[in-house]
């Protein structure tokens, strides 16, 4: 949401800006897609649901070892509890969420005071469109029953200038760690050489490449 709205500023200011963004969406549009997920499920999917949770966050910590295993497993259960919380109608900071505080580390001071506050800034931002053509780098691994899709919320609306988008391995929360952090360098390098490429071009007097619409890569590319 801050480099959406920062290069939104750049541009309008007249500076040329190249984005790229790591596994994010408009949160408006995931919020909306899983809303519909959830009231389609058929009986069958609500209750293997849990079972595809439990299965999402064991693939996660396998691959994780020692203390960063622990940190996952614990911000998993609060995350749970959250969530837990928000649908039987008691809060995200409810009693089963403060259970969990008991627990391990906890938050650093005014941890939930910056969440309120992060969440209410995001709900009251709308995302206006882009008109340049942008690279998402989206994790392979998505959290169960998000039914977001390859584009992660965004939508020709937004994506006016187009947008590719490259898929790196990993979950959200692991794609900056070794190994996966290697494969999101090579995609950045790989990047940096097209604008590069592309800048040569203009320089030489060459048209430049057409936006074309959103595009997603098959299979490993």
């Amino acid at each position: 949401m801050t480099a959406w709205e920062m290069v939104q500023r750049l541009t309008e200011a007249g500076e040329r800006v190249h984005l790229i963004l790591f596994d994010v969406g408009p949160e408006v549009f995931i919020r909306r897609a899983e809303r519909r997920r959830r009231e389609h499920k058929n009986p069958w999917q609500r209750v293997t649901h849990p079972l595809r949770v439990l299965t999402f966050h064991a693939r996660n910590a396998i691959g994780l070892h020692g203390a960063r295993r622990k940190a996952y497993l614990r911000s998993t259960i609060r995350q749970e509890a959250r969530r837990l919380g928000r649908r039987i109608g008691l809060g995200a900071d409810n009693f089963l969420y403060r259970m969990t505080l008991s627990a391990g580390r906890k938050p650093p001071p005014g941890h939930d005071a910056v969440r309120r506050s992060s969440r209410g800034a995001r709900d009251g931002w709308t995302w206006e469109p882009y008109a340049d053509r942008f690279t998402l780098l989206r994790a392979r691994i998505q959290s169960p029953g998000r039914g977001i899709g390859p584009t992660l919320g965004f939508t020709p609306e937004i994506a006016g200038g187009g947008m590719d988008i490259r898929h790196v391995p990993g979950h959200h929360g692991f794609i900056f760690t070794e190994p996966h952090v290697f494969t999101v360098i090579a995609e950045i390098e790989r990047w940096i050489d097209r604008l590069d490429a592309e800048a040569d071009s203009a320089s030489a007097g060459e048209p430049a490449r057409q936006p074309d619409a959103i595009r997603a890569p098959t299979g490993r590319d």
